[in-house]
């Protein structure tokens, strides 16, 4: 007996197509406060995300993955690097240039609201204004896992 399986649902097809990846192709020097803006834009299903301003919105409810990986270097600063969703904190790491450089990550899973902005921002200490180092070596991607 041959079996039937059901094509996907639209609502579990609708999700593939929240989901995206930029990164830094040229390096750029930033201070403290700054939001981190990923150009390069390498995957935007669904458009919501803004490679000029570097935020993420999301264009519906639902349960939402984010990461973020990112090496800031010639600086010697100490730094804080916030993911955030509408002012508020998912998750943050600290980095620490003394020389050449310094790479970490992070991730996130959130629920959000339609309309709230994701983001990545940096805060420094002592006043210095390393590199967010290009060439692939920082990436900002998430997408939406189910609504």
């Amino acid at each position: 007996m041959k079996k039937v399986y059901p094509s996907a649902s639209p609502a579990v097809e609708s999700l593939a197509t929240v989901a995206f990846s930029a990164a830094v192709v040229s390096e750029y020097t930033i201070a403290t406060g700054d939001q981190l803006v990923f150009s390069d834009v390498l995957t935007n299903e669904g458009n919501a995300y803004n490679g000029t301003s570097g935020e993420f919105t999301a264009p519906r409810d639902g349960l939402y993955v984010f990461h973020v990986v990112l090496e800031i270097g010639r600086g010697g600063a100490v730094g804080e690097v916030i993911l955030q969703a509408g002012g508020q904190i998912l998750a943050k790491m600290y980095t620490q240039d003394k020389y050449f450089g310094d790479q970490g990550s992070i991730s996130a899973v959130r629920r959000l609201k339609s309309g709230q902005v994701v983001s990545v921002r940096v805060f420094l200490a002592g006043g210095a204004s390393p590199m967010v180092l290009g060439e692939r070596l920082c990436l900002f991607s998430g997408f939406l896992t189910r609504t």
